[in-house]
């Protein structure tokens, strides 16, 4: 959008976050009514379609490959509607999804710091502190690595939920302090659900994780075999996606 557009203006136009952006005349409506939905249990359905609505648009009108960073807002869209279906099967798998979705997001956006360093240019351009003296070309490769070890060991890592959610809220609550009242709003979703993760811990969610195996070598093996083939099929994945919407 124009550098003069009026901020009221630009805010109308947002669909999901700052860089969701469109002149369509009902997403500003939409937007008040899933927020007023949210107000009262009995509604929590239609504020969750109405969530899947505006994720759809941005799909139509972004692409899927741009909104995976998103993907955490299906999990808040599941999550309502599954809170006023209000079955006991339903109710089990909120908190599942919920987190799942979460974590594919850092994790993708994780790869994504690996495949397009230069992305984050502007960024350390504007925030230069933040390579903590590394040079421009390591620092993008070692945040990746931190980011996608921390949320691979929340899926995977037996009962490492708790102990990997409370310091990755921290990081990122300090982040919206620095960065100002835009990201705070924008990861405000992603606080709330590390709070539930650190209160709830693996409840209903290390499904991931198995039982472990008495003899350490081969368990280490087993693991190291495991977090190759996620992060290979991820990279697959993510490669692959770029390469549907674009063709390059």
């Amino acid at each position: 959008m124009g550098q003069n557009m009026q901020p009221d203006l630009a805010f109308r136009q947002v669909v999901l976050t700052p860089d969701t952006t469109t002149e369509v005349w009902w997403i500003p409506g939409l937007r008040v009514l899933i927020a007023l939905a949210m107000l009262f249990r009995q509604t929590l359905l239609l504020a969750g379609v109405g969530i899947t609505a505006l994720y759809g648009y941005c799909v139509y009108r972004f692409g899927l490959f741009h909104m995976m960073d998103y993907l955490t807002f299906i999990g808040l869209a599941i999550f309502l509607i599954f809170s006023q279906i209000n079955t006991k099967a339903l109710l089990r798998l909120r908190l599942p999804i919920l987190y799942l979705t979460l974590v594919i997001a850092f994790l993708w956006s994780a790869v994504e710091k690996l495949t397009f360093p230069q992305w984050f240019d502007p960024f350390l351009d504007k925030y230069s502190f933040l390579q903590m003296g590394f040079d421009r070309e390591f620092y993008p490769l070692s945040a990746a690595f931190v980011e996608f070890a921390l949320f691979y060991l929340i899926l995977f890592g037996k009962n490492a939920v708790t102990i990997i959610a409370v310091p990755a809220n921290v990081l990122i609550i300090t982040g919206n302090i620095y960065f100002g009242k835009t990201d705070s709003i924008g990861h405000f979703p992603v606080n709330f659900v590390l709070v539930i993760m650190a209160v709830m811990g693996a409840r209903g969610f290390a499904v991931f994780s198995g039982n472990g195996d008495g003899r350490i070598v081969v368990h280490a093996a087993r693991q190291s075999a495991l977090f190759f083939a996620f992060f290979g099929g991820l990279l697959l994945s993510y490669y692959s996606l770029h390469w549907i919407q674009y063709g390059v």
